[in-house]
């Protein structure tokens, strides 16, 4: 059977047809190559004579890292460790670690700890500080008999020192005295001081053991108890929830769980304590993987021959999700499979599901799959309407003008090829406008200000309606280059061009077809900059290297640009700490600096940078400052490790300060309380948030 194309259709497809065959013969020429990068491991190991906090850098946003303490492989190893914040090497031991992206492992980094003091001396972890909650405490280095005190008496001569056997746990502010008993002496003593104390200093409890990741059920404890104390293990409020306990002695976690505790006292309620147990098998710490998990949800906008299945990841597994979407059938024994995605997701996913039979039951299924497996929802179905959104009047369906795409403001739209006595209808919530309750009657251009679904129909008294024109929107503070690299954009956008062929929507299709001109425009400047800054770099030209890495970033913001960057840094002897926004370097009147491994910026200009307006910015009479953007309110107050975050208590590991007349806060903390990704590059001093 033969047809001929509609010129118009036919034009676009000579004019894309070249495009794409010489993509895929590139796509077919291009070796298969993990871009998972190499794991930071900082400090990079060596000798030492206490404990060290370790921490994983140049993990990518999406990405996750896995470790091992034992000198095994964690891409094979049944010992391997999820990284999720520091942690302390007490004792001599190698740590080898990778990162799991969805293109698979990157390469293994390593780094040897030797923990070992010259006199013999013990090594308590943690080696004291300030904490809001009790503290394990370990004592290693041990050769001979190890003593220790919790009241600062000798552990040499004390009565009431006691013989170090096993972790002990230190849930009020004291000093830990430890000594090793040697058979040629006594060793020095180590000392390490804890201030214990509530969040607020309102008299919060205290929960021990503190959080953490064991292998065995845990009797936990609360004390510093005023008044009565309650207690939760589902997450949810210890003061107002109906599942709270009236603590009243020592209970077991035997799962992973988050205790919340709060003292009811006779001024009023505490602060609350909380505490997270991950509770598995293996070595202290152990995350094995699985197999995701998924569930199956509702279809919604069901007409004709239209549905929106709706599925959730409820785990991933301790894995990288790299494939999800439905499987769906009429008779549970033939499925076909569509997919909604192959990025690292968690959480909630939808598929438009087009082409279906009228008036006909249909069963769905969600599913995810990790490197480990794949995971099935339970079976749901729906009944499609004897309604087709495809009948079709001679008119043809609308045009929606702009047809969609990825913009950084409000769009004003406009719909046209309205016909004289019809009437056209859209709504924004993806829902079809020929039956929904939220459809609107178009009379005049509207604005679109946030990203969402435009979908448009127009009816005739007479002939019907006309089939549906679907244009989505996505509202981006950032540019479409900083929104995800330019070949994501392409392959989307050429998705979509089929998509407008196939419902007949020529002038849709031409508009995607100019964005996807635009793109391959931007994907040769870039390809053309990356030759000039190879040039600079294999010339040691590093300021003409430096301008064209940023002219880069600044395009289309690529991890590997900052790793070049740093090292050009390096080279050029430059100290100071760089942050970039979404691509644009951030310039600051004080310069940035590091205090307790965490770096500190200027409050007012990051929040400036991260999109908030001075207004957003705001100083209290008692010296405190408050960020809102509108869906979180931040309360900081100087040299305070507590900030509140929307009336929650939240701790900073390292407090805001006052330097050269600028409140300094932590920039990671205050970033993923705005919900942004950070990213640190140790080498040449790098942030980058997103």
């Amino acid at each position: 059977m033969f047809f001929r194309l509609p010129e118009r259709i036919k034009g676009i497809f000579l004019l894309v047809f070249p495009a794409v065959f010489v993509f895929m013969l590139m796509m077919q020429a291009a070796p298969a190559l993990a871009n998972t990068p190499a794991a930071v491991i900082d400090p990079v190991g060596g000798t030492y004579t206490s404990a060290q906090s370790v921490t994983i850098d140049n993990i990518p946003s999406g990405d996750v890292a896995y470790y091992t303490v034992n000198g095994t492989n964690p891409q094979i190893s049944g010992t391997l460790i999820y990284y999720s914040g520091a942690f302390t090497v007490s004792q001599s031991e190698t740590v080898n670690a990778a990162i799991r992206s969805s293109s698979g492992w990157g390469s293994v980094t390593s780094a040897t700890f030797d923990i070992n003091s010259s006199s013999g001396a013990l090594v308590i972890s943690p080696s004291g500080g300030s904490y809001t909650s009790s503290q394990a405490v370990t004592i290693s280095n041990i050769s001979g008999t190890a003593y220790y005190t919790t009241d600062g008496s000798s552990p040499e001569t004390s009565s009431t020192r006691i013989a170090y056997t096993a972790p002990f746990t230190v849930s009020q502010s004291e000093t830990v005295e430890a000594v090793n008993d040697t058979s040629t002496g006594w060793s020095s003593v180590t000392s390490a001081t804890f201030d214990i104390s509530s969040s607020s200093g309102s008299g919060a409890p205290a929960i021990s053991p503190s959080s953490g990741a064991y292998t065995s059920s845990q009797a936990v404890t609360i004390s510093n108890i005023s008044g009565t104390a309650y207690y939760t293990i589902d997450g949810s409020s210890p003061e107002t929830s109906s599942t709270r306990i009236t603590y009243t002695g020592t209970f077991t976690v035997s799962q992973s769980e988050t205790v919340e505790a709060v003292n009811d006292t006779s001024t009023g309620w505490s602060s609350v304590t909380s505490a997270t147990f991950t509770i598995g098998s293996g070595s202290s710490g152990v995350t094995l993987l699985s197999e995701p998990t998924a569930e199956t949800g509702n279809a919604a906008s069901i007409v004709g021959n239209y549905a929106t299945l709706n599925g959730d990841i409820t785990s991933n597994g301790g894995d990288i999700i790299n494939g999800y979407g439905f499987y769906y059938s009429t008779d549970q024994n033939q499925w076909s499979q569509v997919t909604a995605g192959t990025d690292n997701h968690y959480g909630s996913f939808s598929y438009n599901l087009t082409g279906l039979t009228i008036n006909t039951n249909y069963y769905f299924k969600a599913y995810a799959t990790n490197p480990e497996g794949t995971a099935y929802g339970s079976v749901v179905s729906f009944i499609t309407s004897a309604q087709s959104t495809q009948t079709t009047q001679s008119t043809g369906g609308p045009a929606i003008d702009p047809a969609g795409g990825t913009y950084t403001s409000a769009q004003t739209v406009t719909i046209s090829n309205i016909p004289s006595g019809d009437t056209a209808y859209y709504t924004t919530d993806g829902s079809n406008p020929e039956t929904s309750s939220t459809a609107v009657t178009y009379s005049a251009a509207f604005t679109v200000s946030q990203s969402e679904t435009v979908q448009a129909a127009v009816h005739d008294p007479t002939s019907g309606w006309s089939s549906v024109t679907v244009a989505s929107f996505t509202i981006s503070s950032q540019s479409p280059a900083q929104s995800g690299s330019s070949s994501d954009q392409i392959d989307q956008l050429q998705q979509e061009f089929a998509t407008a062929l196939s419902y007949n929507q020529i002038d849709q299709a031409t508009q995607i077809l100019k964005q996807i001109q635009h793109l391959e425009k931007a994907q040769d400047t870039i390809a053309n900059l990356e030759e000039q800054f190879t040039d600079a770099y294999s010339d040691s030209n590093w300021g003409s290297a430096e301008t064209i890495l940023k002219t880069i970033i600044s395009m289309e913001n690529p991890d590997w640009a900052y790793s070049q960057l740093g090292q050009i840094y390096q080279q050029q002897g430059v100290s100071n700490i760089s942050v970039f926004v979404n691509g644009n370097e951030v310039n600051f009147d004080v310069q940035p600096v590091i205090v307790n491994d965490r770096v500190l910026v200027p409050i007012r200009q990051i929040a400036n940078a991260l999109g908030l307006s001075d207004n957003d910015v705001t100083w209290n009479a008692d010296g405190s400052v408050a960020i809102n953007d509108g869906s979180n309110q931040i309360l900081i107050t100087d040299n305070d490790q507590q900030v509140s975050l929307n009336g929650n208590p939240y701790s900073l590991d390292t407090p805001a300060q006052i330097i050269d007349g600028r409140m300094m806060v932590p920039l990671r903390a205050i970033s993923q309380l705005l919900n942004k990704n950070v990213q640190w590059y140790p080498t040449g001093q790098i942030v980058e948030i997103s």
